[in-house]
């Protein structure tokens, strides 16, 4: 018996033992052939990187690597990733494919908002995958997932586990929002950003995107991916614009609850309270000020900041929609927005 292990065998470890436990209340599938799941996908992730350049304060120059993955969806040479993978890049990016070539890859837009990117290789014969419909996920569905994290000796080829369900949370990540993830219990590393969530029949349904906050009560770990479909929806938009227009208020805004309502001295305690109104924005220009609480939008309640959040984006830019609020003052207001782009 060997003991001491490293730290590459110990998260290979809990890769191999993670892919065996279910949560309680998630029944077990009879399981797909994974291994040949992954086989169909693997070739259409490729891993994304590129050098940074830094000065210390001594004036010696240290170079770090940033790494990522990326899915090929677009035989033309377009490639999905995160936005986060690609942000901090000075330029060119150099895309590895499994087959050996490398490449180079130009950015051809960015949604921040969303955390998806757009890339574009040049280059024939390139492997494409074949994405699922996210919507039909359930939970106890066996999946697996690749991506090039240094972490694991040989990551693209695809670590097993299953689906726990969707996130109901809004989830913030360096300024992008999040809702309804794919929460699956795969172990998701450094590295492994944009790379791919696929079922058993070999289809993507998700790209990886986080690992979530551990719950110390929880006995398995949780990691999220972004849906299929929002990642096509947003890829095809972002290569027919470059951009994605969104909705904007100009409004900074706390969920109003009875603790919050009583230190404010408010006699109501639902919405969504502005604690901040730019008044050259379109809420600003319409006459809402820091101190309002915002009820509802075109007639949808608004009991707190996420359904503030939900509710402005079901907006469309130069949309003018009513808005009702209550004052600081106790009294009401329905106020006419014309709803602006976001910067």
């Amino acid at each position: 018996m060997r003991c001491g292990w490293g730290i590459r065998e110990w998260l290979v470890g809990l890769v191999a033992s993670v892919a065996v436990l279910a949560p309680p209340g998630v029944a077990r599938a009879q399981a797909p052939d994974l291994q040949q799941a992954a086989a169909q996908v693997r070739p259409a992730v490729v891993r994304i990187t590129y050098s940074i350049v830094e000065t210390d304060l001594f004036g010696r120059e240290r170079r770090s690597t940033s790494v990522g993955s990326g899915i090929i969806f677009d035989r033309r040479g377009y490639i999905v990733t995160n936005a986060h993978v690609v942000e901090g890049a000075p330029g060119p990016l150099t895309v590895e494919l499994l087959d050996g070539r490398v490449l180079t890859g130009e950015v051809v837009g960015v949604d921040r908002y969303t955390d998806v990117a757009v890339l574009r290789v040049n280059a024939q014969g390139l492997p494409v995958a074949r994405w699922g419909d996210s919507s039909l996920v359930t939970p106890g569905e066996p999946v697996v997932v690749i991506g090039y994290t240094p972490v694991l000796d040989r990551p693209y080829d695809g670590r097993p586990g299953m689906i726990l369900g969707l996130d109901g949370e809004t989830i913030l990540i360096s300024g992008s929002i999040h809702r309804d993830l794919i929460r699956s219990s795969v172990p998701i590393y450094p590295g492994d950003s944009g790379g791919a969530l696929v079922d058993g029949t070999g289809a993507v349904i998700g790209m990886n995107v986080m690992r979530r906050r551990e719950d110390p009560s929880a006995q398995w770990s949780e990691f999220l991916h972004i849906p299929s479909n929002r990642v096509q929806t947003i890829a095809n938009l972002l290569l027919l614009t470059g951009k994605i227009s969104r909705p904007f208020l100009g409004v900074s805004a706390t969920s109003l609850t009875p603790p919050v309502a009583a230190r404010l001295g408010l006699h109501h305690n639902r919405g969504a309270y502005l604690e901040a109104v730019d008044p050259n924005g379109p809420a600003g220009r319409a006459g809402l000020v820091a101190g309002d609480t915002i009820i509802s939008i075109e007639g949808t309640p608004v009991r707190n900041r996420d359904d503030l959040q939900l509710a402005i984006d079901r907006l469309l830019p130069g949309q003018l929609v009513l808005v009702e609020v209550i004052h600081s003052d106790g009294s009401g207001a329905v106020l006419a927005v014309v709803v602006g782009e976001r910067p």
